[in-house]
């Protein structure tokens, strides 16, 4: 009888048609695949001192299976068992697939009952199968033998739900789904220690989750009697798909997306390329790749989280919108402070006399000089910023001025005190400067991913990255994308130490354009204290103590041949690797490298092309004669840059185009050299070759060529990324020994210690703690990095979707500080988190702060997305004594609010 006739007559009710119909082969495959994924769900993990069940091996290595004692065929492939209804191959060895802990009894025997253990899911019923024989019994002496097993070999619900909890979501990925739910068990009939089998339905909040369950034991299975591996079988049919979260981390090169459950981790995972000029389009890439691996419906989503790399990358390259900056209260003299005149740059600035003084008193406002500018300036910006002075103690200026520039350009406002509570005035104009200059790029970040998710049929919570690692809403991130800046690090940290569990580390995030390095203490990453520095500019921005550099897989590559041996360096400056040009373009960049590298003389910008972003043309507006002139020259398809530029001028014009974020420069990078050495292969790599090869070609002040071939100059490109990953590692990490001033990349000793030179004096550093590499790139470079930096390398499985990650696992949280200040004897002020109130009495003064705090922070959490948020307080109180007696200086009062972000529930 075939397979099929014999599965349908063994099960009548129907649960299994003759498409599940499983050979020998394919039974032996599952088996292998079961082995793995039970790896996975079970890594190290060491049975209890009172464990009674036998340790699963499949940890360790496959399943092998006892020969069937009763088995009167000997073996074959056929069924030893005329009531078995999937083939076997009985074999020798140990046929134990347990793995599960039973972790409370009495939980068990609820199980067994048919009541639902703890959390792990709705039970609507249970019907129990009838048991299946059990003819095997494993060999004399063998591992199972030695094992203490329950007398009635019998397990409880309790022992199996914890497995199927933290394997189920892993499932997902290869189209299995899980129920989790208990299942009921039983004892085998023969007395063997063999199966019983149940089968439940569990149905979630959607209607779409409803599974029908069929699991059958094994902590002490019979010879593969097929039944085990039906499991796999069915459960390609029978999805578990509600409550999934999507991460989605949009980088400068790629868009990432992940399935995430929060019982069993990472689903599926996909990427697709960064489209700038429609940002939308790599989003949808990766997110419908990512449901197509995990063949999902969208219903199963209920969560979307979001972190990007754009806000980072824009304030290194010095990209980003043309705003204008309103100062209340300040003089010009004020712009040369914190960096703000440089920040500015040829941005206009308005100063209007106003502001307050430290206990919320006010000056005057005078709006003629905004009145009077306002119209001509609305043209030639696309945002404002306002900075008052002590606007932090007093916002009203700040509110005033942004009201008349809304009624009267309708643009894009950010106020100083929507930022940060702190004091320092320039620093916070500098924050707010750099956050409206921002806000074009995020709002098409965050309007791509909503309306693409929109036209999915995705409509669910949308939450963005800041830059602590915590959780906004879409719509806080479009108000106040400065916070957004290190999103992409903040994630990746989060992600660092949800993958890879490590307390203590150092984590550095390569990427195409920089790396980003940070410190794990204790589990939590360190914050800086004084705001992120992003781009050579401290923000007031809260944030990961994360050093950037401009050095990533995508980053220039400048080759010095102006001395007796050339020196290659990389960065800051990203551009458009060759490969992935041609990848995009074809073959215009081929024929224009083929050429010149046909040419008898080298020109300057060999290897060099320009092409444009894709940006929308009103993105393009303000732009000088010169600029306009040179843009309308560049086009969809990318030219030579030989054929651009002619004059030193020109090529000042074409960086302004380049930091506006109108054109790439297509040339030779990090990315390119992988290509050739066959360590990348998604690009173009005869492009890369191209390149390398005419670069190779130059010649160093001995008038050698700089490499042999392009493979040996590719190896040098490799190698000195390598070298100032180190540096930059090293770097960040001596900053926070508190020994910054010590620069690794012109540090003889450095040098020495990290080529292991010999000599007299024998230098040697390392890392106290592993180094874990994040980024597609990181199995590449970072053992190498690592061994240079004599410590361990950690690199996570998903080290390439980190930030999409952490996107998913973070918290919610909002800070809110509440001040109070005393102006003159018995008068308290309590400023911040709302109107200025005057109080007599100190501790009523301090109620209301106190109150004020911890309800502002809770409404924050909640107006950031938080489902319910927790509230923790703290204070503290500046009362020197003055006299014998304390005098109030200030008082503050912080209150933290955290919880989980909201997800949708659908009704059914």
């Amino acid at each position: 009888m075939d397979i099929a006739g014999r599965r349908a007559r063994a099960d009548p009710q129907g649960h299994f048609g003759a498409d599940h119909a499983l050979d020998a082969a394919s039974s032996r495959a599952l088996l292998a695949e079961a082995a793995r994924l039970h790896a996975r769900a079970f890594p190290s993990r060491k049975p209890r001192q009172d464990q009674s069940l036998p340790v699963s091996p499949l940890r360790s290595r496959p399943a092998r299976l006892h020969r069937c004692d009763l088995c009167p065929a000997g073996g074959g492939d056929r069924p030893c068992c005329p009531d078995a209804p999937l083939p076997f191959r009985p074999d020798r060895g140990d046929a134990s697939l347990a793995g599960a802990e039973a972790d409370d009894p009495a939980e068990g025997r609820a199980a067994d009952e048919g009541v639902g253990a703890g959390n792990l899911g709705p039970i609507l019923r249970f019907r129990r199968h009838p048991p299946l024989p059990c003819r095997a019994s494993p060999p004399q002496g063998g591992r199972s033998a030695r094992r203490k097993v329950p007398p009635d070999g019998k397990v409880t619900g309790a022992e199996i739900a914890e497995y199927c909890s933290r394997r189920s979501a892993r499932l997902v990925a290869r189209g299995i789904a899980a129920c989790r739910s208990p299942p009921l068990w039983g004892r085998c009939p023969a007395g063997q220690r063999g199966v019983s089998a149940c089968s439940a339905e569990a149905v979630g909040p959607d209607p779409s989750s409803k599974v029908v369950f069929t699991q059958w034991s094994f902590p002490k299975i019979c010879p593969i009697n097929g039944q085990f591996l039906l499991v796999f079988s069915l459960w390609t049919e029978q999805k578990l798909t509600s409550h999934l979260l999507l991460g989605i981390d949009t980088g400068g090169t790629y868009t990432d997306a992940v399935l995430f459950s929060e019982a069993a981790g990472v689903v599926a995972k996909a990427k697709a390329l960064t489209t700038r000029h429609d940002l939308s389009e790599g989003i949808s890439g990766a997110v419908e790749a990512v449901l197509e691996k995990a063949n999902v419906p969208v219903s199963a989503i209920s969560l979307v989280s979001l972190s990007t790399t754009l806000a980072t990358n824009a304030l290194v390259e010095g990209q980003g919108g043309r705003a204008g900056l309103v100062m209340i209260g300040f003089g010009p003299e004020d712009l040369k402070r914190d960096g703000l005149q440089k920040a500015l740059g040829s941005d206009p600035v308005i100063f209007l006399p106003g502001g307050h003084n430290v206990h919320g008193g006010e000056t005057p406002l005078d709006m003629s000089a905004l009145d009077a500018a306002l119209p001509t300036l609305a043209a030639e910006v696309s945002s404002f910023a306002i900075a008052g002075y002590f606007a932090v103690r007093n916002p009203d200026h700040e509110k005033r001025v942004r009201d008349r520039i809304r009624e009267i350009s309708h643009l894009p406002v950010t106020c100083s005190h929507e930022l940060s509570s702190k004091l320092g005035g320039p620093r916070r104009a500098l924050t707010t400067l750099l956050n409206a200059r921002l806000v074009s790029m995020i709002d098409r970040l965050v309007g791509s991913c909503e309306d693409f998710l929109k036209a999915r049929g995705i409509d669910v919570p949308m939450m963005v990255v800041r830059g602590d690692g915590a959780l906004i809403s879409a719509a806080e991130a479009r108000l106040r994308p400065i916070e957004t800046i290190l999103s992409g690090p903040a994630a990746s940290l989060v992600g660092a130490r949800y993958l890879t569990g490590l307390e203590n580390a150092v984590v550095s995030d390569i990427g195409g354009t920089t790396t980003d390095v940070a410190v794990l203490d204790a589990g939590r990453p360190r914050l800086d204290a004084d705001g992120a520095v992003v781009g050579g500019f401290r923000t007031m921005v809260e944030a990961v103590a994360m050093r950037t550099y401009g050095l990533g897989g995508d980053s220039e590559v400048k080759i010095n041949d102006r001395g007796l041996k050339a020196k290659i360096d990389l960065g800051p400056r990203r551009f458009l690797p060759l490969s992935l040009a041609a990848a995009l373009h074809g073959d215009a960049v081929l024929a224009v490298l083929d050429r010149q590298l046909r040419a008898t003389h080298a020109g300057r910008h060999d290897g060099r092309l320009a092409v444009r972003t894709g940006l929308p043309d009103h993105l393009a507006s303000g732009l000088q004669p010169q600029e306009q002139a040179l843009y309308d020259r560049i086009g969809t398809v990318p030219l030579a840059l030989a054929d651009l530029i002619v004059s030193t001028p020109q090529k000042a014009t074409l960086d302004r185009l380049v930091a506006r974020g109108l054109v790439h420069i297509c040339a030779l990078t990090p990315s390119d050299a992988m290509h050739v050495l066959g360590k990348q292969s998604q690009w173009n790599a005869e492009a890369a070759l191209l390149g390398l090869k005419i670069a190779a070609r130059s010649k160093d002040g001995s008038g050698q060529p700089i490499a042999g071939s392009p493979e040996m100059l590719a190896r040098l490109i490799v190698d000195r990324l390598t070298r100032q990953s180190s540096e930059v590692i090293l770097q960040a990490c001596l900053h926070e020994d508190g020994a910054g001033a010590i620069d690794p990349a012109v540090s003889l000793a450095v040098d020495r210690a990290l080529k292991r030179e010999p000599g007299i004096v024998r230098f040697s550093l390392g890392l106290d703690r592993p180094l874990v590499g994040l980024g597609a790139s990181a199995p590449v470079y970072y053992p190498a990095i690592a061994g240079m930096l004599a410590t361990e390398a950690a690199i996570p499985a998903e080290a390439d979707v980190a930030n999409a990650v952490g996107a998913v696992v973070g918290q919610v949280r909002a800070t809110v500080t509440v001040f109070v200040t005393t102006p003159e004897e018995g008068i308290f002020i309590v400023n911040g988190a709302g109107a200025s109130e005057r109080f007599i009495d100190q501790d009523e003064a301090f109620g209301v702060a106190r109150r004020r705090a911890a309800t502002m922070a809770l409404e924050t959490a909640r107006a950031n997305g938080a489902e319910e948020p927790a509230a923790t307080a703290w204070e503290e109180i500046d009362a020197p004594e003055v006299e014998g007696g304390r005098r109030l200086v200030e008082a503050r009062f912080v209150a933290s609010a955290s919880g989980r972000p909201r997800i949708a529930h659908r009704a059914g």
